[in-house]
């Protein structure tokens, strides 16, 4: 009868848990001992049969005794992940624009993306979005330029450039609400900042603000990275791209896309509004987030479809209590853990995209079981 029940759920997440009273075996141990401490007799016989079986293929061990904090800070971990990756199945993304022309490794098959990763995307027609532009409620954009003018620090932009942006969030704001939206990923160049004259930077981060997950470029496997980081910290991650390298620093410069949450900035009095480094297709000098994050431990990972299917990168770093540059972008200066040269040609070796999301945190053994969970390969840098 156990297994037969055991057999009912064999495609669930599992941990095994070796456990006993204490962690010494005491010279006058008596036999009742042990078998109270013998828990490694019965589970051998049944990881055994699961893999003879080959059920629950992805299941964790912990070993400890009763008192051990640790095995219950690893069961939390795994409890957690396994948790996280339930949650991804029931998240959708709104995908507006097609991925950025020549970035092939963005590229992605939407039922692939809810078969391995989980969560479905719906396309997002720019009629859409126009209809919610035409239809944007002017008392919501002068309450969100009145809040822009009164929070952030700015330069070389006019008024015209930061009301064009809030109009734009709120259009956003608006179709994420429309469509029960997760999650947002975009296209700008040549697509919406081409489109309504504006960049959507200033929308991207009052939605990431509020627990809506976005990315740009058509970069969806990043924001199924960037919610799966959300679920398991609670921290809104980075979105990023790898720029260049400080061999001094054993560090990564790092370079958003003109955007990031404001409440994960190192000063939140120092955040800058600027004019946009670059310009597709919009009037006026753009708006662009410029800051950098607080120092301190961060999880650095994406996903890539390849000819042998989907793999995870998992890799671990330090943001370093460095002031930002001023270069009209959010910038991050991340210290990894090997040489900062063989960690690049690594990384290009694999062959992961261009993009990086970096989320406060150590969370990289709870990623491991999510690509476990998940079906998929995991490379670890």
């Amino acid at each position: 009868m156990p297994l037969q029940a055991l057999g009912q759920v064999k495609n669930s997440p599992l941990i095994v848990y070796v456990s006993q009273t204490e962690p010494v075996i005491r010279p006058d141990m008596k036999y009742p001992q042990t078998i109270r401490d013998g828990s490694l007799i019965g589970l051998a016989q049944l990881t055994g049969t699961f893999r003879k079986m080959d059920w629950f293929k992805n299941y964790r061990v912990v070993v400890g005794w009763l008192n051990d904090q640790a095995v219950y800070d690893k069961i939390e971990k795994y409890a957690k992940a396994a948790n996280v990756y339930h949650n991804l199945q029931n998240k959708i993304i709104g995908a507006t624009g097609q991925v950025f022309r020549g970035m092939f490794d963005f590229e992605y098959d939407k039922t692939k993306v809810k078969a391995k990763l989980g969560p479905e995307i719906v396309h997002i027609q720019l009629d859409h979005f126009v209809n919610m532009w035409d239809q944007v409620n002017e008392g919501e954009v002068k309450t969100l330029f009145d809040e822009v003018k009164r929070r952030f620090k700015i330069r070389d932009i006019d008024d015209s450039d930061i009301y064009k942006s809030a109009k734009l969030a709120i259009a956003m704001k608006n179709i994420v609400e429309r469509f029960n939206l997760d999650a947002l990923v975009y296209r700008g160049q040549h697509f919406t900042e081409k489109k309504f004259q504006a960049t959507a930077y200033l929308g991207s981060a009052m939605l990431q603000e509020n627990g809506i997950m976005v990315a740009s470029e058509g970069d969806v496997h990043g924001v199924v990275m960037m919610m799966t980081q959300k679920l398991l910290t609670g921290c809104t991650p980075f979105f990023v791209e790898w720029s260049s390298f400080d061999e001094k620093l054993n560090a990564l410069l790092l370079m958003a896309h003109g955007f990031a949450d404001p409440t994960i900035a190192k000063d939140p009095k120092e955040i800058w509004i600027t004019s946009s480094p670059e310009n597709w297709g919009y009037t006026g000098k753009g708006f662009s987030f410029e800051f950098t994050g607080k120092p301190g431990p961060v999880t650095l990972g994406h996903f890539i479809d390849d000819q042998k299917g989907y793999r995870m990168l998992i890799s671990g770093g330090e943001i370093l209590d460095l002031p930002p540059l001023s270069v009209g972008e959010v910038n991050l200066r991340v210290k990894v853990e090997k040489p900062v040269k063989e960690y690049i040609a690594e990384l290009l070796y694999h062959g992961f995209a261009h993009h990086c999301m970096v989320v406060y945190g150590d969370v990289r053994e709870e990623l491991s079981f999510i690509a476990d969970l998940m079906g998929i390969n995991k490379v670890f840098i």
